[in-house]
C-alpha cells in the first residue's frame, strides 16, 4: 500500500468514526469536516474528481452544522432555567440566581445531544442544590 492510499484509508476511516460519534460533541462534527476535506484532497490527487467534489461539499455541510451547533449552544446557554421569572418572589429569584451561578460554575463537560445538551457536574455540586 502506497502512502497516498494509506492517506485515503485514514481519511475515510476517520470520517466514518467521527460521523458515528457526532452526538457526543461538536468536536466530532469538526473532525468529520476535517476528514471530509482530507478525503476530498485524496479524491483529487488520485484523479477521482467527482469524489473530490462530493467530499468538498460534505466538508462545507459539516462546517455549517458545526457552526449551527455552536450558535445554538451560545443562544441557549444564556436562557434562564425557569421560563417565567416573574412567577418567583424576590427571595426565590435571589436563591435562583445563587443556585444558577453555582450550577454553571460546577459544569465540567458539555456534550451536545439530538435533543439538547448533557452537562457533567463536578463533585462540588451536591445533588440537592442542583435539584432545587
Amino acid at each position: 500500500m502506497d502512502i497516498l492510499t494509506l492517506f485515503g484509508v485514514v481519511c475515510v476511516s476517520l470520517m466514518l468514526a467521527a460521523y458515528a460519534l457526532e452526538e457526543r460533541g461538536g468536536g466530532f462534527v469538526m473532525l468529520f469536516a476535517a476528514a471530509c476535506m482530507g478525503s476530498s484532497i485524496y479524491g483529487f490527487l488520485v484523479g477521482a474528481w467527482p469524489f473530490g467534489i462530493v467530499e468538498a461539499v460534505w466538508t462545507i455541510v459539516a462546517v455549517r452544522r458545526w457552526r449551527s451547533r455552536v450558535r445554538d449552544w451560545a443562544r441557549t446557554s444564556t436562557k434562564p432555567i425557569a421560563c417565567d421569572m416573574t412567577a418567583l418572589s424576590a427571595v426565590q429569584r435571589q436563591r435562583y440566581d445563587v443556585l444558577r451561578r453555582f450550577v454553571i460554575d460546577s459544569v465540567e463537560q458539555v456534550t451536545g445531544t439530538t435533543t439538547g445538551f448533557r452537562l457533567r457536574l463536578g463533585s462540588k455540586a451536591p445533588a440537592a442544590d442542583v435539584a432545587e
